[in-house]
């Protein structure tokens, strides 16, 4: 999560729903713009880990991951 103090960066839905094809994390899962729960209405990615906590939505941006607040 971004505090005050960090500069947010913007990402296009396109940019946030990328998952880069070398990347295996078994954690990653991209939710479809179609699948039923999304409210959304546009692909992005989420952690999922039973042993971490709720699940959260995710960005990979400059080779990081990154915790992703949506607008």
């Amino acid at each position: 999560m971004a505090s005050s103090s960090e500069n947010l960066v913007w990402l296009t839905r396109e940019q946030a729903s990328f998952l880069p094809p070398h990347i295996a994390n078994p954690n990653v899962h991209l939710v479809s713009k179609y699948n039923q729960g999304n409210k959304l209405g546009y692909p992005f990615l989420v952690y999922i880990n039973d042993n971490h906590g709720p699940p959260f939505s995710v960005v990979w941006y400059n080779n990081q991951w990154y915790e992703c607040q949506h607008d």
